[in-house]
């Protein structure tokens, strides 16, 4: 056998190829493989020696692989590897990181039965987070993150998976830079029979702690498990955040604030798609700033209760430098879709209070979401207005411009 096969723009599977390269050297029963692929996040390359030992079953060893692209890693020791139509084994496969290492103890498949289990060590959020570029610019972290799992899927789903923090910290980019203080990072789940339950924990300095408990059952669907909108529930959660300013800097505008503390206690069962909730939401000295608009509201405070798969807001108001914003009515769900059914009405709220731009509104309307059409009505009153243009005299117009 001898093959060299060079693949320019491919496509396989669901991703993209730059370049796909293969070289076979040797016999059916003895030979070697080189391989390399290259795209936007890979730049891999692997050798494996090996044979046929009868029919189309590959026995042989994985020598070496490695991605010098974004997510980089190398293979510490050579390992056996077995392919087939309908086998696939490859066991004790370690992968060095930049910082951290990846073991699979084992991955085996067998017709439509797969098992797998394995550990990482040392893992750096930041080297997951090269998987989106843009995600660098908003976050800084030193975290560092630990997993172990032992899956088997078939017929059913069993085993359990868990994720954790070992060490280390996430720092939130922005007008104001927010570090979270984090010390407690905790997933586990559990698989048993297609049923999951989820536990998961967070402790922080900024976020607060909080604390989910969840139970569904999954359900295999060409091939793939998922959740439908008849999935069961059960839910426990309960969350106090002392502060919201680490969410700020999630919103992607550099210059809005988030002020003041939030507390919930939520309980649920029924489905996914028609949830019976209860519990409670309650907010104290909410503010929201956004800075370039002139927008300055405080003080604001929330009380809502769940009560079946509605949110019923029973107290909402937020204050501006002059006058008041209050909110009522409902958020729901209704054939498994988000609706709303909000009103506010303000008095002499002062909206904008920037130096170029004030104004200050009284008045009534109602915010409505249903079936994806958003509706908003309302009747206001302009009781303050003031709007400084900026000054046009530096402006230089082109000339098929007339003013």
């Amino acid at each position: 056998i001898a093959v060299d096969v060079k693949i320019d723009d491919a496509k396989l599977g669901s991703g993209n190829w730059k370049t796909i390269r293969a070289q076979v050297d040797g016999t059916g029963r003895s030979h070697t493989l080189q391989a390399a692929a290259q795209n936007d996040m890979f730049d891999l390359s692997a050798r494996a020696s090996g044979g046929f030992v009868s029919g189309s079953l590959w026995k042989g060893e994985l020598e070496s692989l490695e991605n010098r692209g974004r997510l980089s890693f190398v293979l510490v020791d050579a390992v056996p590897l077995t392919v087939g139509a309908d086998d696939f084994s490859i066991r004790d496969m370690v992968l060095k990181l930049p910082d951290g290492r990846l073991t699979v103890q084992k991955f085996v498949r067998k017709g439509n039965v797969i098992e797998t289990s394995g550990s990482a060590k040392a893992v750096p959020l930041a080297y997951l987070l090269a998987i989106s570029p843009d995600a660098s610019g908003s976050v800084h972290t030193t975290l560092k993150l630990g997993a172990d799992w032992s899956v088997k899927t078939g017929n059913s789903l069993d085993g359990q998976m868990h994720l954790y923090r070992e060490n280390g910290d996430i720092t939130l980019m922005g007008d104001n830079v927010i570090q979270l203080g984090l010390d407690t990072l905790d997933v586990q789940m559990q698989l048993s029979g297609n049923t999951v339950n989820l536990d998961a924990r967070v402790q922080s300095g900024k976020a607060g702690n909080i604390a989910v408990s969840a139970m569904t059952r999954l359900t295999q669907q060409d091939g793939s498990w998922g959740v439908t909108q008849n999935s069961p529930l059960q839910l426990s959660m309960h969350a106090d955040m002392p502060s919201l300013a680490w969410i700020a800097p999630l919103t992607g505008q550099p210059d809005i604030e988030l002020g003041g503390a939030l507390a919930l206690a939520v309980r649920g069962s029924g489905t996914l798609g028609n949830p019976d909730l209860s519990g409670t939401i309650n907010g104290k000295n909410l503010a929201f700033n956004w800075l370039s608009m002139g927008v300055s509201l405080s003080k604001g405070e929330l009380a809502a209760v769940l009560d079946g798969n509605r949110l019923q807001i029973r107290k909402g108001i937020i204050y501006g430098p002059q006058g008041n914003m209050q909110i009522g009515g409902a958020v729901f769900l209704k054939n498994g879709q988000l609706q709303t059914d909000l009103h506010f009405e303000t008095d002499r709220l002062q909206i904008l209070s920037g130096v170029d731009r004030k104004l200050s509104i009284t008045g009534k309307g109602q915010f409505a979401l249903d079936e994806n059409k958003l509706q908003l009505n309302g009747n206001w009153r302009v009781n303050q207005a003031t709007i400084i243009l900026a000054d046009s005299a530096s402006v230089t117009y082109s000339k098929d411009v007339i003013v």
